[in-house]
C-alpha cells in the first residue's frame, strides 16, 4: 500500500473517505489483487494515524461498493469481480457543471462509480494539486471553454485525446482549434453556447425605432444603448464575464487575449477605446446594471431592457419573460470577428494505467443520442456537426428564425484566444471587476492593464 500523509492544508475531506479512496484506487489499479487480504484494521489505522472506528467506516464504504468482502474476525479480502465498472473521479469548475453532472448521472449517462468534486481554478496551484495527490486527484475535469488553456500548465499531466474520438463526431473547426495544443487534442468539447443579441420588441416599438438590421454596426448599438436608457429603462444589459467581454472586444476589431494567453491591450488599437466605452456605458449612461460575481438581474423579465448580449443558454429564460416580444440577432461588427467563446469541454488530467474508461465515457457523451440529452440538460447546442441544424434546434423548442441566427453565428465563428493560466485569468478578472464597480478611474484601469499585459 502507498503511504499517504494528510495535512490540515488539504481540502476538508473526511479521513474515512480519504482512506476509502486510496484503498479503492489500489484495488482498481490492480495493486491489490482479487482474493488478496488487506492489512488488518490496526495496521491501516497506524498507517493513516486514524482510529479503528474510522478505518471500519472506510471499509464499510468499500464493502458497500462491492470492492471487498469481510467476515467476522477475519481480515478484509479484495472481492473477486468480473467486468468491474471503472471508478472515475470527475472535477467540475463551477456549481452549474456539478448540477449538470448530477443530472446526467440521474439520466444514467455516467458510469455508476463516478465521484464528483468542485474545483476552484482561481486558487493558486489547484490544478497541480489535483495531479499530485492521489486521494483527491481527478481523472478528468469538466470545464467551460475559457478554462482550456489554463489547464495546460507545464506541470499538468494532461493526456492527449485520440484523434479518432474527435473525428468520429466531426466537431466544428472553430471548436477543434480551441481544443488542440501543438497539434494534439487535449480536450473533448461537450456543448456550445454562442453569444448573440436579444431584443425586446415592445420597447423598440414604444420608442418608434425599428429593430437593428442584420448588417448593423457598433455605432448603431452604441446610439441605441444611450437613447433607450431612460426612465429606469436600459438600452443594453450584459455581464462582466469572459464570454461577454471577449465578444464585445471582437465586435470592435480587437481580441481579449493574444495567442500567448496574455491581454491584447498592447497589441490592438481598439482594446483601450473599448474599455473606455464599456466604462462610459456603466458609469455615465448607466446602461448595464448587472453586478459581477452574482446572478444576473434579469431586466427582460421586468420588461425594462431593450437589448441584451447573452449566450444560447439564456434563450429559454428570455423566451419565458418576453414571449413573442423576443427577437434574436447577431452582434454588430465584421462577420470574421465573431469568436465562439462559450461552451463545455472535458480535459483528462492525470496519469492513468489505462485511458480506456475515460475514452469510453467521452465516446458515450459524444454519441448522437447522448449529445441531444446533454444539450437539453445543459441548455447548450450539441457539438456534432450533423446535429447542428434547424431541425435539431427546433426540437429543443428554439424557433426557426432564432435557430438560423445561432447557426449563422456558428458558421462564421472563429476560435477565441484564451487566458494562459488560472492565476493570470484571476488578475485580469480582478481588474475588470474594479472597472465594473467603479473602484478605480478608467485612466488608472487602462494603465494597470497595460502593465499586466
Amino acid at each position: 500500500m502507498n503511504d499517504m500523509n494528510y495535512t490540515a492544508d488539504q481540502p476538508q475531506v473526511p479521513l474515512h473517505r480519504k482512506i476509502a479512496e486510496n484503498l479503492s484506487s489500489q484495488v482498481i489499479n490492480g495493486k491489490l489483487k482479487p482474493g488478496e487480504k488487506l492489512p488488518s484494521e490496526r495496521q491501516i489505522a497506524g498507517q493513516y494515524h486514524a482510529s479503528r472506528a474510522t478505518v471500519r467506516t472506510a471499509l464499510q464504504h468499500l464493502e458497500q461498493e462491492g470492492l471487498i468482502s469481510r467476515r467476522e474476525r477475519r481480515s478484509a479480502v479484495v472481492a473477486i469481480r468480473k467486468n468491474m465498472a471503472p471508478h472515475l473521479r470527475i472535477a467540475c469548475t463551477n456549481t452549474r457543471l456539478m448540477r449538470l453532472m448530477t443530472k446526467l448521472t440521474e439520466m444514467q449517462l455516467m458510469p455508476p462509480r463516478c465521484q464528483f468534486q468542485l474545483l476552484d481554478p482561481d486558487q493558486p496551484g489547484v490544478v497541480s494539486q489535483l495531479t499530485s495527490q492521489p486521494a483527491t486527484a481527478a481523472d478528468l475535469v469538466i470545464t467551460d471553454l475559457e478554462m482550456l488553456y489554463c489547464l495546460r500548465e507545464p506541470n499538468t499531466k494532461a493526456l492527449a485525446i485520440p484523434d479518432a474520438l474527435i473525428n468520429e463526431a466531426q466537431i466544428p473547426t472553430a471548436i477543434e482549434r480551441m481544443c488542440t495544443h501543438n497539434g494534439k487534442f487535449l480536450a473533448v468539447p461537450l456543448g456550445l453556447s454562442p453569444m448573440v443579441m436579444y431584443f425586446n420588441r415592445s420597447i423598440f416599438a414604444e420608442s418608434g425605432r425599428g429593430l437593428p438590421h442584420f448588417d448593423w454596426q457598433w455605432h448603431d448599438l452604441e446610439q441605441i444603448a444611450r437613447d433607450l436608457t431612460y426612465n429606469n429603462r436600459y438600452g443594453l444589459q450584459f455581464k462582466p464575464s469572459f464570454s461577454h467581454l471577449a465578444t464585445i472586444m471582437a465586435s470592435r476589431g480587437s481580441e481579449y487575449y493574444q495567442a500567448d494567453g496574455r491581454l491584447a491591450i498592447n497589441s490592438s488599437s481598439e482594446f483601450e477605446p473599448t474599455l473606455r466605452f464599456i466604462y462610459d456605458l456603466l458609469h455615465h449612461a448607466k446602461a448595464c446594471p448587472i453586478l459581477p460575481k452574482s446572478g444576473p438581474i434579469d431586466l427582460f423579465a421586468q420588461r425594462r431592457a431593450a437589448m441584451a448580449l447573452g449566450s444560447f443558454e439564456d434563450f429559454r429564460n428570455y423566451k419565458r419573460a418576453l414571449g413573442d416580444d423576443l427577437e434574436v440577432g447577431i452582434m454588430p461588427g465584421p462577420v470574421g470577428l465573431r469568436p465562439l467563446t462559450s461552451g463545455l469541454a472535458a480535459v483528462v488530467l492525470t496519469d492513468q494505467d489505462s485511458f480506456q474508461p475515460v475514452e469510453d465515457l467521452m465516446r458515450s457523451l459524444l454519441s448522437h443520442n447522448t449529445q441531444m440529452l446533454v444539450a437539453e440538460a445543459a441548455n447548450m447546442m450539441p457539438v456534432r456537426n450533423e446535429l447542428l441544424n434547424s431541425g435539431t434546434l427546433q426540437s429543443m423548442d428554439i424557433s426557426e428564425s432564432a435557430a438560423q441566427v445561432f447557426l449563422q453565428k456558428l458558421n462564421t465563428a472563429q476560435a477565441c484566444h484564451l487566458p494562459q493560466s488560472p492565476e493570470y485569468k484571476h488578475k485580469v478578472e480582478t481588474l475588470m471587476t474594479e472597472m465594473w464597480l467603479g473602484l478605480d478611474n478608467i485612466d488608472s484601469i487602462c494603465h494597470r492593464m497595460k502593465e499586466l499585459g
